[in-house]
Protein backbone atom coordinates (compact mmCIF):
# COMPACT_ATOMS: atom_id res chain seq x y z
CA UNK A 1 0.00 0.00 0.00
CA UNK A 2 1.58 3.14 -0.96
CA UNK A 3 1.73 6.35 1.03
CA UNK A 4 2.78 9.74 1.90
CA UNK A 5 4.31 12.42 3.99
CA UNK A 6 1.67 15.31 4.82
CA UNK A 7 1.83 18.47 7.16
CA UNK A 8 -1.71 20.66 7.40
CA UNK A 9 -1.12 24.74 7.98
CA UNK A 10 -3.63 27.56 8.03
CA UNK A 11 -2.75 30.50 5.44
CA UNK A 12 -1.71 32.41 8.54
CA UNK A 13 1.33 29.45 8.61
CA UNK A 14 -0.19 27.72 12.14
CA UNK A 15 0.45 24.60 12.00
CA UNK A 16 -2.12 22.72 12.20
CA UNK A 17 -0.37 19.62 12.04
CA UNK A 18 3.11 18.47 11.71
CA UNK A 19 4.72 16.12 9.38
CA UNK A 20 3.31 12.46 9.69
CA UNK A 21 3.26 9.38 7.38
CA UNK A 22 -0.09 8.36 6.40
CA UNK A 23 -1.41 5.10 4.19
CA UNK A 24 -3.17 6.21 1.01
CA UNK A 25 -6.17 3.86 0.74
CA UNK A 26 -7.89 3.34 -2.37
CA UNK A 27 -7.46 6.21 -5.72
CA UNK A 28 -8.54 9.51 -4.00
CA UNK A 29 -8.04 12.67 -5.29
CA UNK A 30 -6.11 15.27 -2.65
CA UNK A 31 -9.31 16.72 -1.86
CA UNK A 32 -10.77 13.32 -0.77
CA UNK A 33 -7.43 12.08 1.16
CA UNK A 34 -7.38 15.54 2.95
CA UNK A 35 -11.09 15.15 4.31
CA UNK A 36 -10.76 11.44 5.01
CA UNK A 37 -7.63 12.47 7.09
CA UNK A 38 -9.38 15.18 8.83
CA UNK A 39 -12.27 13.34 10.01
CA UNK A 40 -10.19 10.31 11.01
CA UNK A 41 -11.16 7.15 8.35
CA UNK A 42 -7.41 6.71 7.94
CA UNK A 43 -5.82 7.75 11.12
CA UNK A 44 -7.60 6.85 14.39
CA UNK A 45 -5.22 9.45 16.21
CA UNK A 46 -5.44 12.44 14.04
CA UNK A 47 -8.38 15.18 14.45
CA UNK A 48 -8.46 18.70 12.88
CA UNK A 49 -11.01 21.09 14.16
CA UNK A 50 -14.18 20.83 11.84
CA UNK A 51 -14.50 24.95 11.90
CA UNK A 52 -11.02 23.99 9.23
CA UNK A 53 -12.46 20.98 7.64
CA UNK A 54 -14.90 23.72 5.82
CA UNK A 55 -11.66 26.24 4.61
CA UNK A 56 -10.71 26.39 1.13
CA UNK A 57 -8.12 23.78 0.45
CA UNK A 58 -5.13 24.13 -1.30
CA UNK A 59 -1.98 22.21 -2.00
CA UNK A 60 1.61 21.73 -2.91
CA UNK A 61 3.47 18.72 -3.34
CA UNK A 62 7.85 17.96 -3.58
CA UNK A 63 10.40 15.17 -3.77
CA UNK A 64 11.94 16.34 -0.30
CA UNK A 65 11.98 18.82 2.20
CA UNK A 66 14.80 20.48 0.77
CA UNK A 67 13.29 21.11 -2.48
CA UNK A 68 10.92 23.64 -3.94
CA UNK A 69 7.40 22.78 -3.72
CA UNK A 70 4.57 23.28 -6.61
CA UNK A 71 1.35 24.34 -6.79
CA UNK A 72 -1.59 21.13 -7.31
CA UNK A 73 -5.03 21.01 -7.96
CA UNK A 74 -6.62 19.18 -5.14
CA UNK A 75 -8.85 17.48 -7.45
CA UNK A 76 -5.79 16.01 -9.06
CA UNK A 77 -5.62 12.02 -8.14
CA UNK A 78 -3.18 11.66 -5.47
CA UNK A 79 -1.60 8.35 -6.43
CA UNK A 80 -0.59 9.72 -9.71
CA UNK A 81 0.78 13.20 -8.48
CA UNK A 82 3.06 11.66 -5.71
CA UNK A 83 4.40 9.12 -8.13
CA UNK A 84 4.90 12.44 -10.53
CA UNK A 85 6.35 14.91 -8.28
CA UNK A 86 7.21 13.41 -4.90
CA UNK A 87 5.70 11.89 -1.88
CA UNK A 88 5.34 15.33 0.12
CA UNK A 89 2.16 16.95 0.34
CA UNK A 90 1.64 20.40 2.14
CA UNK A 91 -1.83 21.07 2.75
CA UNK A 92 -2.82 24.75 3.22
CA UNK A 93 -6.17 26.00 4.65
CA UNK A 94 -7.27 29.25 3.97
CA UNK A 95 -8.99 31.20 6.99
CA UNK A 96 -11.56 33.17 5.59
CA UNK A 97 -12.03 37.20 6.26
CA UNK A 98 -14.97 37.03 8.23
CA UNK A 99 -13.71 33.91 9.94
CA UNK A 100 -14.17 34.62 14.24
CA UNK A 101 -12.93 32.01 16.07
CA UNK A 102 -15.23 30.77 18.94
CA UNK A 103 -14.80 32.21 21.74
CA UNK A 104 -14.07 29.63 24.73
CA UNK A 105 -14.69 30.17 28.44
CA UNK A 106 -12.21 29.86 30.88
CA UNK A 107 -12.01 26.77 32.24
CA UNK A 108 -10.79 26.04 35.93
CA UNK A 109 -7.35 24.01 35.62
CA UNK A 110 -8.55 21.43 37.84
CA UNK A 111 -11.57 20.72 35.54
CA UNK A 112 -9.18 20.61 32.72
CA UNK A 113 -7.40 18.03 33.93
CA UNK A 114 -10.62 15.87 34.95
CA UNK A 115 -11.56 16.18 31.36
CA UNK A 116 -8.06 15.15 29.72
CA UNK A 117 -8.30 12.18 32.21
CA UNK A 118 -11.49 10.69 31.34
CA UNK A 119 -11.35 11.78 27.56
CA UNK A 120 -11.18 8.55 25.80
CA UNK A 121 -8.21 8.40 23.62
CA UNK A 122 -6.00 5.83 21.55
CA UNK A 123 -2.36 5.36 21.27
CA UNK A 124 -0.51 6.91 18.85
CA UNK A 125 2.70 5.23 16.68
CA UNK A 126 5.27 6.68 14.85
CA UNK A 127 5.49 4.85 11.43
CA UNK A 128 8.47 4.62 8.70
CA UNK A 129 8.07 6.15 5.52
CA UNK A 130 6.76 3.52 3.66
CA UNK A 131 4.69 1.27 6.38
CA UNK A 132 5.41 -2.58 5.95
CA UNK A 133 2.51 -5.19 6.29
CA UNK A 134 3.10 -5.45 10.06
CA UNK A 135 3.01 -1.82 10.28
CA UNK A 136 -0.27 -1.52 8.42
CA UNK A 137 -2.16 -4.20 10.70
CA UNK A 138 -1.03 -2.29 13.53
CA UNK A 139 -2.69 1.10 12.01
CA UNK A 140 -5.72 -1.51 11.56
CA UNK A 141 -5.96 -3.15 15.13
CA UNK A 142 -5.71 0.70 16.52
CA UNK A 143 -8.78 1.72 13.95
CA UNK A 144 -10.97 -1.56 14.75
CA UNK A 145 -10.40 -0.56 18.49
CA UNK A 146 -12.15 3.09 18.10
CA UNK A 147 -14.53 1.90 15.54
CA UNK A 148 -15.93 -0.63 18.45
CA UNK A 149 -16.03 2.49 20.55
CA UNK A 150 -13.06 1.45 22.54
CA UNK A 151 -9.99 3.40 24.16
CA UNK A 152 -8.19 4.50 27.11
CA UNK A 153 -9.22 7.44 29.60
CA UNK A 154 -6.59 9.83 29.05
CA UNK A 155 -3.93 10.10 26.74
CA UNK A 156 -1.22 9.11 29.27
CA UNK A 157 -3.21 5.58 29.63
CA UNK A 158 -3.53 5.00 26.46
CA UNK A 159 0.35 5.50 25.31
CA UNK A 160 1.36 3.15 28.11
CA UNK A 161 -1.50 0.75 28.69
CA UNK A 162 -2.87 1.08 25.46
CA UNK A 163 0.46 1.04 23.57
CA UNK A 164 1.53 -2.20 24.93
CA UNK A 165 -1.46 -3.98 24.69
CA UNK A 166 -2.21 -3.03 20.71
CA UNK A 167 1.55 -4.19 20.44
CA UNK A 168 0.79 -7.59 22.17
CA UNK A 169 -2.27 -8.52 20.29
CA UNK A 170 -0.17 -7.52 16.91
CA UNK A 171 2.64 -9.78 18.10
CA UNK A 172 0.66 -12.94 18.74
CA UNK A 173 -1.64 -12.27 15.78
CA UNK A 174 1.29 -11.80 13.13
CA UNK A 175 3.27 -14.97 14.58
CA UNK A 176 -0.02 -16.86 14.38
CA UNK A 177 -0.34 -15.87 10.88
CA UNK A 178 3.72 -16.47 10.12
CA UNK A 179 3.21 -19.73 11.59
CA UNK A 180 -0.24 -20.61 9.67
CA UNK A 181 -3.53 -19.99 10.82
CA UNK A 182 -4.75 -23.07 8.78
CA UNK A 183 -2.44 -25.34 10.98
CA UNK A 184 -4.32 -24.61 14.24
CA UNK A 185 -7.69 -24.65 12.36
CA UNK A 186 -6.87 -28.12 10.92
CA UNK A 187 -6.81 -29.29 14.79
CA UNK A 188 -10.37 -27.40 15.10
CA UNK A 189 -8.90 -24.81 17.02
CA UNK A 190 -10.30 -21.64 15.41
CA UNK A 191 -9.31 -17.92 16.66
CA UNK A 192 -12.20 -15.48 17.04
CA UNK A 193 -13.84 -14.70 13.24
CA UNK A 194 -13.43 -11.03 14.79
CA UNK A 195 -9.84 -11.44 13.83
CA UNK A 196 -10.20 -12.54 10.66
CA UNK A 197 -9.39 -9.36 8.71
CA UNK A 198 -6.65 -9.43 10.12
CA UNK A 199 -4.83 -12.98 8.80
CA UNK A 200 -3.61 -13.84 6.28
CA UNK A 201 -1.30 -10.56 5.98
CA UNK A 202 2.09 -11.92 6.79
CA UNK A 203 3.28 -13.94 3.75
CA UNK A 204 5.61 -16.20 4.39
CA UNK A 205 6.21 -16.86 0.48
CA UNK A 206 7.91 -13.37 0.33
CA UNK A 207 10.47 -14.40 2.51
CA UNK A 208 14.20 -16.04 2.35
CA UNK A 209 13.84 -18.54 4.93
CA UNK A 210 10.52 -21.25 5.10
CA UNK A 211 7.32 -20.14 6.83
CA UNK A 212 8.38 -21.04 10.39
CA UNK A 213 6.79 -23.97 12.88
CA UNK A 214 4.79 -23.53 15.86
CA UNK A 215 6.92 -23.35 19.29
CA UNK A 216 5.30 -24.30 22.29
CA UNK A 217 7.38 -21.56 24.05
CA UNK A 218 6.44 -18.58 21.78
CA UNK A 219 2.74 -19.75 21.75
CA UNK A 220 2.75 -19.74 25.59
CA UNK A 221 4.45 -16.78 26.18
CA UNK A 222 1.70 -14.76 23.75
CA UNK A 223 -1.48 -16.97 26.09
CA UNK A 224 0.08 -15.32 29.33
CA UNK A 225 0.50 -12.03 27.91
CA UNK A 226 -2.64 -11.58 26.80
CA UNK A 227 -4.31 -13.44 29.82
CA UNK A 228 -2.57 -10.66 31.82
CA UNK A 229 -4.62 -8.17 29.83
CA UNK A 230 -7.58 -10.15 30.75
CA UNK A 231 -7.23 -9.47 34.79
CA UNK A 232 -6.18 -5.68 33.78
CA UNK A 233 -8.67 -2.98 35.69
CA UNK A 234 -9.00 -1.27 32.29
CA UNK A 235 -9.95 -4.34 30.93
CA UNK A 236 -13.65 -4.46 32.80
CA UNK A 237 -14.63 -0.57 31.50
CA UNK A 238 -17.61 -0.05 29.86
CA UNK A 239 -15.67 0.54 26.79
CA UNK A 240 -13.90 -3.15 26.50
CA UNK A 241 -17.11 -5.26 27.34
CA UNK A 242 -16.84 -6.17 23.91
CA UNK A 243 -13.62 -6.81 23.60
CA UNK A 244 -12.94 -9.06 26.73
CA UNK A 245 -14.89 -12.23 25.35
CA UNK A 246 -12.67 -11.63 21.89
CA UNK A 247 -9.08 -12.04 23.82
CA UNK A 248 -10.28 -14.43 26.07
CA UNK A 249 -11.14 -16.67 23.46
CA UNK A 250 -8.01 -15.98 21.50
CA UNK A 251 -5.72 -16.35 24.42
CA UNK A 252 -7.76 -19.95 25.09
CA UNK A 253 -6.53 -21.01 21.44
CA UNK A 254 -2.78 -20.17 21.60
CA UNK A 255 -3.24 -21.65 24.99
CA UNK A 256 -4.66 -25.10 23.12
CA UNK A 257 -2.95 -25.31 20.65
CA UNK A 258 0.17 -25.16 22.57
CA UNK A 259 -0.75 -27.84 25.08
CA UNK A 260 -1.04 -29.64 21.69
CA UNK A 261 2.34 -29.20 20.97
CA UNK A 262 3.65 -29.70 24.27
CA UNK A 263 1.97 -33.69 24.04
CA UNK A 264 3.26 -34.28 21.28
CA UNK A 265 7.03 -33.22 22.09
CA UNK A 266 6.44 -35.49 25.19
CA UNK A 267 4.81 -38.25 23.14
CA UNK A 268 7.75 -37.96 20.49
CA UNK A 269 10.39 -38.02 23.06
CA UNK A 270 9.19 -41.19 24.73
CA UNK A 271 9.29 -42.76 21.16
CA UNK A 272 12.48 -42.05 20.62
CA UNK A 273 13.40 -44.07 23.49
CA UNK A 274 11.81 -47.03 22.72
CA UNK A 275 14.22 -50.11 22.06
CA UNK A 276 11.84 -51.58 19.48
CA UNK A 277 10.22 -49.82 16.81
CA UNK A 278 6.96 -47.90 17.28
CA UNK A 279 5.37 -49.68 14.25
CA UNK A 280 6.18 -53.34 13.14
CA UNK A 281 7.38 -54.27 10.20
CA UNK A 282 4.38 -55.52 8.16
CA UNK A 283 3.11 -52.16 9.17
CA UNK A 284 6.11 -50.38 7.78
CA UNK A 285 6.44 -52.55 4.37
CA UNK A 286 5.00 -52.98 1.28
CA UNK A 287 5.66 -55.62 -1.49
CA UNK A 288 3.15 -55.29 -4.32
CA UNK A 289 3.00 -55.90 -8.44
CA UNK A 290 1.78 -53.79 -10.65
CA UNK A 291 0.84 -53.91 -14.44
CA UNK A 292 3.02 -51.74 -16.81
CA UNK A 293 0.59 -48.58 -18.18
CA UNK A 294 0.05 -48.42 -21.89
CA UNK A 295 -0.65 -45.10 -22.23
CA UNK A 296 0.53 -41.98 -20.70
CA UNK A 297 -2.55 -39.58 -20.22
CA UNK A 298 0.24 -36.51 -19.15
CA UNK A 299 3.39 -36.87 -21.11
CA UNK A 300 4.57 -33.68 -19.07
CA UNK A 301 4.78 -36.45 -16.12
CA UNK A 302 6.04 -39.26 -18.36
CA UNK A 303 9.03 -37.49 -19.18
CA UNK A 304 10.15 -37.69 -15.42
CA UNK A 305 10.45 -41.17 -15.53
CA UNK A 306 12.11 -41.52 -18.72
CA UNK A 307 15.50 -42.90 -16.92
CA UNK A 308 14.17 -45.33 -14.42
CA UNK A 309 11.65 -46.56 -17.30
CA UNK A 310 14.76 -47.20 -19.72
CA UNK A 311 17.47 -48.53 -16.48
CA UNK A 312 14.40 -51.29 -15.55
CA UNK A 313 13.76 -52.21 -19.24
CA UNK A 314 17.51 -53.39 -19.65
CA UNK A 315 17.45 -55.64 -16.32
CA UNK A 316 16.57 -59.29 -16.12
CA UNK A 317 13.90 -59.90 -14.66
CA UNK A 318 13.18 -60.49 -10.78
CA UNK A 319 16.98 -58.36 -10.47
CA UNK A 320 16.53 -55.80 -7.61
CA UNK A 321 17.05 -51.72 -8.84
CA UNK A 322 17.43 -49.21 -5.88
CA UNK A 323 15.50 -46.11 -7.31
CA UNK A 324 17.25 -43.60 -4.89
CA UNK A 325 19.49 -42.11 -7.91
CA UNK A 326 16.47 -41.50 -10.12
CA UNK A 327 13.87 -39.63 -7.41
CA UNK A 328 13.95 -35.73 -6.56
CA UNK A 329 16.15 -35.14 -3.73
CA UNK A 330 13.35 -32.67 -1.95
CA UNK A 331 11.29 -34.25 0.30
CA UNK A 332 7.87 -33.61 -0.84
CA UNK A 333 8.71 -34.08 -4.27
CA UNK A 334 10.29 -37.66 -3.82
CA UNK A 335 7.05 -38.60 -2.37
CA UNK A 336 5.21 -37.35 -4.79
CA UNK A 337 7.39 -39.07 -7.46
CA UNK A 338 7.60 -43.30 -5.82
CA UNK A 339 3.46 -42.61 -5.09
CA UNK A 340 3.04 -42.41 -9.00
CA UNK A 341 5.47 -45.04 -9.79
CA UNK A 342 2.05 -47.40 -10.94
CA UNK A 343 0.65 -44.74 -13.50
CA UNK A 344 4.15 -44.05 -15.13
CA UNK A 345 6.38 -47.55 -15.16
CA UNK A 346 5.07 -49.25 -18.79
CA UNK A 347 6.10 -52.66 -17.87
CA UNK A 348 4.85 -54.65 -14.93
CA UNK A 349 7.53 -54.70 -12.03
CA UNK A 350 7.02 -55.48 -8.26
CA UNK A 351 7.54 -53.30 -5.69
CA UNK A 352 8.85 -52.90 -1.81
CA UNK A 353 8.65 -49.92 -0.30
CA UNK A 354 9.87 -49.09 3.44
CA UNK A 355 8.19 -46.45 5.33
CA UNK A 356 8.61 -45.45 8.92
CA UNK A 357 5.01 -43.34 8.47
CA UNK A 358 4.54 -39.71 8.24
CA UNK A 359 4.53 -40.15 3.85
CA UNK A 360 8.63 -40.79 4.48
CA UNK A 361 9.86 -43.54 2.12
CA UNK A 362 13.39 -44.94 3.34
CA UNK A 363 13.90 -47.59 0.88
CA UNK A 364 12.05 -48.17 -2.69
CA UNK A 365 13.66 -50.74 -4.64
CA UNK A 366 12.05 -52.25 -8.22
CA UNK A 367 11.87 -55.55 -10.26
CA UNK A 368 10.90 -56.64 -13.56
CA UNK A 369 8.02 -59.36 -13.29
CA UNK A 370 7.49 -61.88 -16.20
CA UNK A 371 3.96 -60.95 -17.49
CA UNK A 372 2.90 -64.13 -17.59
CA UNK A 373 3.21 -64.94 -13.67
CA UNK A 374 0.74 -63.69 -10.71
CA UNK A 375 2.91 -63.02 -7.58
CA UNK A 376 0.67 -63.38 -4.26
CA UNK A 377 2.61 -61.95 -1.30
CA UNK A 378 1.90 -62.76 2.41
CA UNK A 379 3.99 -61.13 5.41
CA UNK A 380 6.35 -63.24 6.18
CA UNK A 381 7.65 -63.32 2.39
CA UNK A 382 7.63 -59.32 2.69
CA UNK A 383 9.22 -59.37 6.00
CA UNK A 384 12.43 -61.89 4.21
CA UNK A 385 12.54 -59.55 1.34
CA UNK A 386 13.04 -56.80 4.12
CA UNK A 387 15.98 -58.26 5.72
CA UNK A 388 17.45 -59.23 2.26
CA UNK A 389 17.61 -55.85 0.79
CA UNK A 390 18.14 -53.73 3.76
CA UNK A 391 20.15 -56.21 5.82
CA UNK A 392 18.47 -55.29 8.65
CA UNK A 393 17.20 -57.97 10.90
CA UNK A 394 14.76 -56.45 13.38
CA UNK A 395 12.15 -57.61 11.31
CA UNK A 396 11.97 -60.41 13.70
CA UNK A 397 10.93 -57.93 16.20
CA UNK A 398 7.44 -58.59 18.41
CA UNK A 399 5.17 -56.37 17.52
CA UNK A 400 4.54 -53.12 20.37
CA UNK A 401 2.08 -53.95 22.89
Amino acid sequence: MPSISVKVILSNRKEVLKWQIHPIIGNPSLSEFFHSLAIGQISPEVFINKDYQSFLLKAKIGNSLKDEFVDVNVQCELNEISQNFGNFVLFELQIPEDYQPVLQKEKDAFKVLISNSTQLSLPSFNYPKKPNKKDLLRQNIVAWIKNNNGGWKGKIAAESMGKSFVNDLLNAIWYVDTCGVEKMKGRAIHPPKEFEEFFYRSDPSSYKNARPNFDYDCLNRYANLLFGYLNAPWMENSQFTWLYPIVEKFTKCLNEYSTYLNVQRIEISENHQLEIPIRSIDDSISVKVYEGVRFFSNFQTKNIYDNLNNKLSTLPYWEVLDIEPFVPSEPRKKYTFIHNLPENIYLKFGIFRYSSGNSTFHACFLWRVDESLGIPTKNHQARALYQELTGDSSSATKKRT
